[in-house]
């Protein structure tokens, strides 16, 4: 199944991967170790990526020393896209959450923060992009304010019992500029 955007994702069926929410709510109560649980997200049988084309709206990556993350903020080229990925809330109605249950959103002011993940160590963003990017120089990032970029990522599901809380959110899986300035130019192939 080729990647998807967020106009051809209505032509795909979409549902949570295998989730028993009462039983896992049983096992809360029980014992309230596990009070988060990621859920996929997936179409045809497979983890749904999808292709999101924008631009950063924060200058550059964002650390916050509090939280010990690196972001960058990301606003929708399309406003088509962002209707159509807030519509995937559908999916946490299978699960018959009343009203003591609070949605989450993920997408604030018609933008998105976009987490990059990195190990402890720093050596590397757990995402790949066409630029140079290292998460123990955010600073050298070439992102700035307006910067066209494009995301792979997957949409993933998440259920808090302790909270009461549930929503949607994403995993960075590719971070692409489409600023060629930013990008390194092809290597050229040897010639023998």
């Amino acid at each position: 199944m080729p990647d998807l955007t967020p106009k051809t994702l209505v032509q795909n069926p979409f549902e949570f991967d295998k989730f028993d929410f009462a039983k896992e709510l049983q096992k809360y109560e029980k014992e309230p170790k596990k009070s988060v649980h990621i859920i996929r997200v997936k179409s045809e049988k497979r983890p749904l990526k999808l292709t999101l084309v924008g631009e950063v709206f924060s200058d550059g990556i964002v650390v916050s020393s509090e939280y010990g993350t690196h972001s960058l903020g990301f606003k929708f080229s399309d406003d088509e896209d962002l209707e159509t990925i807030e519509q995937f809330n559908v999916l946490f109605e299978s699960f018959n959450l009343d009203d003591s249950w609070t949605a989450k959103d993920f997408i604030k002011n018609d933008t998105l923060w976009i987490k990059l993940k990195y190990p402890k160590d720093k050596s590397s963003y757990k995402f790949t992009s066409n630029v140079k990017l290292n998460p123990k120089k955010p600073a050298d990032a070439p992102f700035r304010a307006y910067h066209p970029v494009e995301l792979l990522v997957e949409l993933l599901g998440y259920i808090n019992f302790e909270d009461k809380m549930y929503g949607l959110s994403i995993n960075l899986i590719d971070l692409k500029s489409l600023d060629h300035s930013t990008t390194p130019p092809a290597k050229k192939a040897k010639t023998e």
